[in-house]
């Protein structure tokens, strides 16, 4: 009998305890969602990333409300990319808040979100310098080719002065110029 009383005691505070903390994540989702409608300047239930970012750095209630929901800048940031996966640079702000809520209460999802957004912004920085990175290549292939056509004539040089022949007699006049041994002639236009 005070085994089984004991029993029905604990799952009455087992289920206050899911009642209570259901309602402080309907009450935060609450303030979430109104947080967000003040930002909304247009009443269109869009945000920008910017408008979102902009709260974060300026406004304490929302930093507090965003830290108390486990949200970083990088991984705000990162969650907003993800709500808005076309792209537009606006998200629906009730969609925004509920993704926000949801993957407080799943750790590994959240995870997981900033693992996809520092994926994402990887794939991003390449795609950056991935055309720098081609020109560079090319660069070295031009260079590649004038330091061989100069080791070439240089090997020439060495030849034509081994076999006691002047530059002149060997080169010519395009090649002694390239290599400074002659200056370029004047055109009298």
């Amino acid at each position: 009998m005070i085994v089984e009383q004991a029993a029905d005691a604990r799952a009455r505070d087992v289920q206050e305890l899911v009642r209570q903390k259901s309602q402080s994540k309907e009450k935060a989702l609450k303030d979430l969602l109104s947080f967000c409608e003040k930002i909304d300047k247009t009443s269109d239930g869009m945000l920008s990333i910017g408008k979102v970012m902009g709260a974060y750095k300026r406004s304490a209630v929302f930093r507090e409300l965003m830290t108390a929901m486990g949200m970083t800048n990088p991984a705000l940031q990162g969650i907003f990319q993800i709500a808005d996966p076309k792209c537009t640079g606006l998200i629906d702000y009730h969609s925004f808040s509920s993704e926000l809520f949801h993957l407080k209460c799943r750790d590994l999802s959240m995870l997981l979100v900033q693992l996809r957004f520092n994926m994402q912004a990887t794939q991003d920085m390449l795609k950056e310098i991935t055309p720098q990175l081609e020109e560079l290549a090319k660069q070295d292939q031009m260079f590649s080719a004038q330091v061989n056509v100069l080791d070439h004539k240089r090997e020439q040089l060495v030849l034509s002065a081994t076999l006691g022949k002047t530059q002149e007699e060997n080169l010519p006049e395009a090649t002694l110029q390239e290599i400074g041994a002659r200056p370029a002639a004047q055109t009298p236009w």
